[in-house]
């Protein structure tokens, strides 16, 4: 039967809670906490994630930047080797200047020196002046602009009585340009293994063998050769 004082005053039943009704409450209760538990540590792993993330990125970034200060360092050294490049071509093109001077020097002191040796007393720059340079000697492999620069060098060491042979391997050597100062650079330095150049006339059989075509080389030959034909007929 029922407690009397069980009983609300409304009249109502409370309804009786059972062991089975508290044990599921307190397995729900379990449950909840679990994932509870586990949304906390889900939360914390993302939460880490994205700081790795953000380390992650700004070690990218450091290496980005780091690779960028790379690129700046080896440009700004490319453009010191660039700034050390010209400096030295300058200086090499002053080099050139001034073995000309040194030259244009020497051919007057030899004038001066014939001109006294003869009792004459002249200056030897005005003389120099009016003669004729010869032109600078690019190397191009042709047979014409050889001769011409040969010739003219001749004539040259005529007019201003130069008799050293290497006075006039200096003076015809600063006349060179481009490809035949490429030449005689490397020929100087023995580049081929080849005996040093000490006369003009070796220079200028070099200057023949390094610069002349062979088919022109040939009709030089062929040339020397009918002359001597030609002569050995008339001396009969």
């Amino acid at each position: 039967m029922t407690n009397p004082n069980d009983v609300p005053a409304d009249g109502t039943s409370k309804p009786m809670e059972t062991r089975g009704g508290k044990a599921k409450r307190a397995s729900s209760r379990d449950a909840i906490s679990i994932l509870q538990d586990k949304v906390t540590r889900l939360e914390d792993n993302t939460n880490e994630s994205r700081d790795r993330l953000d380390v992650v990125e700004s070690r990218l970034d450091t290496l980005e930047s780091r690779g960028g200060d790379c690129k700046d360092d080896s440009q700004d050294l490319l453009e010191r080797v660039d700034i050390v490049e010209h400096e030295n071509r300058v200086l090499k093109d002053g080099l050139t200047e001034l073995e000309k001077a040194m030259n244009v020097l020497r051919a007057e002191l030899n004038i001066y020196k014939s001109d006294v040796a003869n009792g004459v007393v002249s200056s030897p720059s005005r003389v120099l002046a009016d003669v004729p340079k010869p032109k600078e000697f690019k190397g191009s492999r042709d047979a014409q602009e050889t001769d011409t620069f040969l010739w003219s060098m001749n004539q040259y060491f005529r007019n201003t009585n130069t008799v050293d042979e290497s006075t006039k391997v200096n003076i015809a050597s600063s006349y060179f340009t481009q490809s035949a100062l490429l030449w005689w650079r490397r020929r100087c330095a023995d580049y081929d293994g080849d005996v040093p150049v000490d006369t003009w006339e070796e220079l200028q059989d070099e200057i023949r063998k390094a610069f002349y075509p062979k088919n022109a080389q040939r009709e030089l030959a062929q040339s020397y050769a009918n002359s001597s034909t030609k002569t050995t007929s008339m001396t009969m």
